[in-house]
C-alpha cells in the first residue's frame, strides 16, 4: 500500500477528517483539507519532518506512513505490515521458527515464487554460480502486474576501418 493510502487509512482509523489532520499539522484553515488530500492521493509527498509530525498526531510509527524501507529492522517489519495489507501476508510460529505465507496469490505469483524457489535450490546445490542466481533475481519480470516495455536495442553499424594512408616510400641505393 503506497504512502498516501496508508495515511488515509490510519487517519480514518483514528476518526479524523482531512481538515482536522491538516489543522493539527498547522496548515491554514482554508487549505488544511486540500493539503492532506494531496498527500493521500500521492500528488504530494510529505517531507520527513512533516511525516514525523503526522505520525505523532496519528500515534503511529513514521514507518507506518512512509514507503516501505528495508534498510533497518524496524523498516523491514513495517514493510511486512504493508505486504500484509496488500497481499494478505500471514505469519505464524512453526517449530520455533517464524513462517510467512501468502494465501491470496494468483497463479502468476505462485509460478513466479516457484521459479525463485527452484533457482535458489540450484544455487544452494552448487548447480549455478552466485552471479547466475543474482542475475535471475535482479532481472526477474515474469510476475509483473504491468508489462514494462524494454528499451529498444540500438544496433549500430560496425565502424568502417579507415583505409591506411599511403605513405611515400624512399629507397636508398
Amino acid at each position: 500500500m503506497i504512502s498516501g493510502e496508508r495515511i488515509k487509512k490510519i487517519r480514518k482509523m483514528r476518526g479524523m477528517t482531512q481538515k482536522e489532520l491538516g489543522l493539527a499539522l498547522g496548515f491554514d484553515e482554508a487549505t488544511a483539507d486540500i493539503r492532506v488530500a494531496q498527500y493521500e492521493s500521492n500528488n504530494r509527498t510529505p517531507k520527513a519532518n512533516l511525516l514525523n509530525e503526522m505520525a505523532e498526531i496519528l500515534e503511529v510509527s513514521p514507518y507506518a506512513l512512509s514507503e516501505p524501507q528495508i534498510e533497518t529492522k524496524l523498516g523491514l517489519i513495517h514493510t511486512l505490515f504493508a505486504i500484509e495489507d496488500l497481499y494478505g501476508l500471514e505469519i505464524k510460529e512453526d517449530k520455533e521458527e517464524i513462517v510467512f505465507s501468502l494465501p491470496k496469490m494468483d497463479a502468476r505469483q505462485k509460478k513466479a515464487l516457484k521459479e525463485w524457489e527452484e533457482k535458489k535450490k540450484e544455487y544452494e546445490d552448487f548447480l549455478i554460480e552466485e552471479e547466475e542466481y543474482n542475475l535471475f533475481r535482479y532481472s526477474f519480470k515474469n510476475a509483473e502486474d504491468k508489462v514494462v516495455k524494454e528499451k529498444p536495442v540500438i544496433k549500430r553499424k560496425p565502424k568502417k576501418e579507415k583505409p591506411m594512408e599511403k605513405k611515400e616510400e624512399y629507397w636508398l641505393l
